[in-house]
């Protein structure tokens, strides 16, 4: 995909504009003559976006940390304590999923 030049490069910071652009979005909707449905899923496509910036990722990134912090301790650990297994990754509520390329449909909205 190329650079969208008006959409940040980091994650937070496309999480907040994003988020600023749902908000908007319904409100203009007759002006820019957009559907139900294409606001719905524009929302939706968005939605899961931001929570994959904000939630899955950072979640999913910390995970793998412990898990190599998990694996050095079981391999060279003192041998003295006992260690209890990770905790797996739950969300909930799960977002529902979308089809991929969410950023592709949201700049051809555009």
């Amino acid at each position: 995909m190329s650079n969208q030049g008006y959409f940040s490069a980091t994650g937070a910071e496309r999480s907040v504009r994003l988020a600023h652009f749902c908000t908007k979005l319904p409100v203009h909707r007759v002006e820019l003559g957009f559907t139900l449905d294409n606001i719905a899923n524009t929302l939706a496509n968005s939605d899961f976006y931001i929570w994959q910036v904000q939630s899955c990722k950072p979640a999913v990134q910390k995970n793998a940390l412990e898990a190599y912090a998990f694996k050095a301790l079981i391999g060279t650990g003192s041998g003295s304590e006992l260690v209890a297994l990770l905790v797996h990754v739950v969300f909930d509520p799960k977002p529902l999923p979308v089809l991929s390329g969410v950023l592709t449909r949201l700049f051809n909205l555009i």
